[in-house]
């Protein structure tokens, strides 16, 4: 676990954030934007959750979570790409992923001559902010090869990508790590054309809150609805002492317009 996920880990356990956490949908609990998404939402209705230490440490810690799996997932697309292992084989790649600066001399030797594709040009850029990456955690730039990729959300593209492992599976050249990738783009299809699983069971009632919640989340939320939850986010922290006043002078000074008097959940 890196020293990332520890903060962000630990900022979310503060009570002072139960409230929040609490509601989100579990299939969001680990995405710091989702998170960070929510926490703003609470934080726009509630003035006293935005002024805690409690909110900004969590905002912060997230911020930090999100960015660098965002650069550990383009590592991984990097060194699993399926064009520079069909260029380069997937030894060379694997002896790159050992030695980095010599793969960074070669890549950059190559640039120079103008025989960079696109693929190889994000690798170098990717070494270089690997580069730089260690230099600020103090870590190094080798070690264990990066968990495999995310399989991609359009369906071409990892169409394309299970092609060229089915046409290497056909001349015996996959490695172990490009075999478990094509089973897991083949579960991927499956997926897509059969559709998500029903669930077993009717799931539990959720209120108003928590479903607008889990809309909002999830992008889906309309104008009407979007005004609704913020409405209901207010009816809370007012119920729970926070005086209209102070939460009306809280919306001014972030620009939110005002809205219909704060209600309870229906």
């Amino acid at each position: 676990m890196t020293s990332a996920d520890d903060r962000a880990r630990a900022a979310l356990r503060h009570p002072d954030l139960a409230w929040v956490m609490n509601e989100l949908p579990p299939e969001y609990r680990d995405n710091p934007a989702v998170i960070r998404h929510l926490m703003t939402v609470a934080a726009n209705a509630s003035p006293e959750f935005a002024r805690s230490p409690a909110y900004h440490a969590a905002a912060a810690a997230t911020s930090d979570l999100g960015r660098e799996r965002d650069f550990r997932d383009r590592v991984a697309r990097a060194y699993y790409d399926p064009k520079i292992r069909a260029k380069f084989g997937a030894a060379r790649v694997e002896a790159a992923w050992a030695d980095p600066e010599a793969a960074l001399a070669e890549l950059r030797s190559m640039s120079v001559a103008g025989g960079l594709s696109p693929a190889l040009n994000e690798a170098l850029d990717v070494i270089y902010e690997a580069r730089q990456f260690a230099t600020e955690t103090g870590g190094t730039l080798s070690g264990p090869p990066p968990a495999v990729a995310p399989i991609p959300s359009d369906p071409a593209t990892a169409d394309a990508e299970r092609a060229a492992l089915v046409e290497k599976s056909v001349s015996g050249q996959l490695s172990k790590a490009e075999n478990t990738r094509l089973n897991q783009l083949y579960e991927a299809q499956v997926t897509r054309e059969t559709g998500a699983p029903l669930p077993a069971d009717k799931p539990a009632a959720q209120s108003e809150r928590a479903r607008l919640v889990s809309k909002s989340v999830a992008g889906k939320l309309n104008s009407a609805e979007d005004a609704r939850l913020t409405q209901l986010y207010e009816a809370k922290v007012i119920a729970d002492g926070t005086p209209v006043e102070e939460v009306t002078a809280h919306k001014k000074a972030l620009g939110i317009p005002s809205s219909p008097a704060a209600t309870t959940e229906e």
